[in-house]
């Protein structure tokens, strides 16, 4: 089953399931940004389609045409998304299936940054989609990037209870101001030796000093 999707500058023909990140920022931060592409990199890496919904910002549609993303101005719900689909909700009481995420139409995930503890902005999106089947990705709080990297596993066929994930995760950088650490409140996936695996492009915003630079937490 496929969408018909009007992005900007061509109309494609999306196969299902699409992973749909509803933005729900009020403003385009790099480090959002960085959330953005890491997550449309690691979903095509795995064969899933990935768009970028409800983008008003002009600033950040220019970002994401800049960096190849899809996106629509519409939500997930306009673009077509119908049942069976389902919104990750931390809260859910089920995790998600992967014959759940084989059979959806859409997996929607909330483009949601600088929540913790969580203040439950992802209900808005249940809210917003009426029908749809809430599901969670684990106990533990992910980055946007990390709950699409979590959605693929499960499509690939893991379960939930499976993913080799932990957090929060406390990083030794070097920036411009010298060593220092940082704690993400987030889960990542781990690595080989038990650490947790940060995308490169955000420990690279990390040790440009953008803790500084913007409010994340």
């Amino acid at each position: 089953m496929g969408i018909l999707l009007n992005v900007p500058g061509t109309s494609k023909v999306f196969e299902s399931p699409i992973i749909v990140i509803e933005h729900l920022e009020s403003k385009p931060t790099r480090w959002l940004i960085a959330e953005y592409i890491e997550s449309y990199e690691v979903a095509r890496e795995n064969g899933l389609e990935l768009v970028i919904s409800r983008v008003h910002d002009p600033v950040l549609a220019s970002l994401l045409d800049k960096n190849d993303i899809p996106y629509t101005y519409v939500s997930a719900r306009e673009i077509g998304c119908s049942s069976p689909s389902i919104v990750m909700d931390l809260r859910a009481p089920k995790p998600l299936e992967p014959w759940e995420a084989h059979t959806a139409v859409c997996i929607v995930i909330g483009g949601i940054m600088g929540d913790y503890p969580p203040r439950a902005r992802g209900l808005l999106l249940l809210h917003d989609l009426p029908g749809f089947s809430a599901r969670n990705l684990g106990p533990g709080q992910m980055s946007i990037h990390t709950s699409t990297w979590a959605v693929a596993q499960v499509y690939s066929g893991k379960r939930v209870r499976d993913l080799e994930v932990d957090g929060p995760a406390v990083l030794w950088l070097e920036s411009p101001f010298g060593r220092y650490s940082v704690e993400l409140p987030f889960v990542y996936p781990l690595g080989r030796n038990g650490s947790p695996i940060v995308p490169k492009r955000i420990r690279d915003l990390l040790e440009s000093g953008i803790v500084w630079d913007e409010e994340y937490l």
